[in-house]
């Protein structure tokens, strides 16, 4: 396989002296090989000597230090189902750019999609029956067949993005895609998010790698929204509950990822009672506490999250071992000012109370 390897700063003469392989000798999908595919591409290849295939043209793929040139056919890549629209533009209007006159191209890509150039060389020599996708390099696959306008390409690695996409690669695709500027792929992963939620779990790693807005996307999905007078109607139902209980466990986990600086304004909007009527009380005192220290509230200060989170403390507390000193809802309420302390006590004493005359 035949393509020349340069750093950046060297001279273009040596460039025929430097040959890497950059995909692996065989390569076999669909059930076919590249020696058994019908037509001209049968016997042309990319890989070939360039004196040997007759290349009649160079592109330069450069990347970071790294420049790699491929012996490419203006056949192949301009003509037919899996062809460039965008070589075929240079190719067919050889007045209007250099580059066709030159018999070069040279493009600048992040390296991720540099590595990602031979599975489109792959595509294209093949006429799509050679197509060595993987998680790993579906992004930067995608994110060269928007920039070579190659539409059989793009459709193809949408595809198999949609059906490869889960709950353990998630965060995978979204980091390349935010690297790449793959929105479309972005946008995938939000609505798989959205239609998997309950599944998420909150030591999913797609939670510390989601920006503020992929989050509001999420939160503010229409089938995760509840209106409020509808909820607070439908509170019994136990379905809404574990929503909202389960949206408070994510969103904790999201504010408190590790590295992840959140504005004030942030935490407010992710913490909306829009998206979180209730809170879990796993995470009650949690929000509370990322609350101060993100918005600079002090424990006097009664917003509306600490009342959503009060609320779940004190609709739990019958299960507050009192005695325990290292339990988390007693130590968080005895560095509460006296008042809210003791405003849980009698709330605990009526609890109490209202249990043993029902229980007469």
């Amino acid at each position: 396989m035949y393509s020349d390897l340069s750093m950046e700063g060297e001279d273009d003469e040596d460039d025929d002296a430097s040959v890497i392989d950059l995909v692996g000798a065989t390569t076999i999908v669909n059930n076919k090989s590249e020696s058994n595919l019908n037509g001209i591409n049968s016997y042309l290849s990319w890989r070939m000597p360039p004196d040997e295939s007759h290349s009649d043209y160079t592109i330069a793929i450069c990347c970071p230090s790294v420049k790699t040139n491929y012996h490419v056919h203006k056949l192949v890549l301009g003509i037919g189902e899996c062809k460039s629209s965008y070589f075929n533009a240079i190719f067919s209007r050889s007045n209007d750019y250099a580059e066709n006159a030159a018999n070069v191209s040279t493009i600048v890509v992040p390296a991720a999609a540099a590595d990602a150039f031979p599975i489109v060389l792959d595509f294209a020599y093949s006429r799509g029956g050679i197509f060595n996708l993987e998680t790993k390099n579906a992004s930067a696959v995608s994110f060269l067949a928007d920039y070579l306008d190659m539409e059989q390409l793009r459709d193809e690695t949408m595809a198999f993005i949609h059906a490869d996409l889960t709950l353990e690669n998630a965060d995978y695709y979204y980091t390349s895609a935010i690297a790449l500027s793959q929105v479309w792929i972005i946008q995938a992963v939000e609505k798989h998010l959205i239609e998997n939620v309950m599944q998420v779990t909150i030591t999913n790693p797609i939670l510390s790698v989601l920006t503020v807005s992929s989050m509001m996307e999420i939160l503010g999905s229409e089938c995760l929204v509840v209106d409020e007078i509808i909820f607070e109607e439908l509170s019994h139902l136990v379905a809404l509950k574990q929503t909202s209980f389960h949206l408070s466990k994510l969103v904790t986990s999201f504010v408190t990822s590790v590295g992840r600086l959140l504005t004030a304004e942030d935490f407010i909007l992710v913490t909306e009672k829009e998206y979180l009527p209730l809170v879990d009380i796993a995470v009650a005192t949690t929000l509370v506490q990322v609350e101060e220290t993100i918005c600079g509230t002090t424990k006097n200060t009664v917003t509306c999250l600490k009342r959503r989170c009060f609320q779940s403390i004190e609709e739990n507390f019958h299960q507050t071992d009192l005695d325990d000193p290292n339990n988390e809802i007693v130590k968080f309420l005895s560095q509460q000012p006296s008042e809210v302390a003791l405003e849980f006590l009698v709330k605990f004493m009526k609890q109490l109370k209202s249990k043993a005359a029902a229980a007469k």
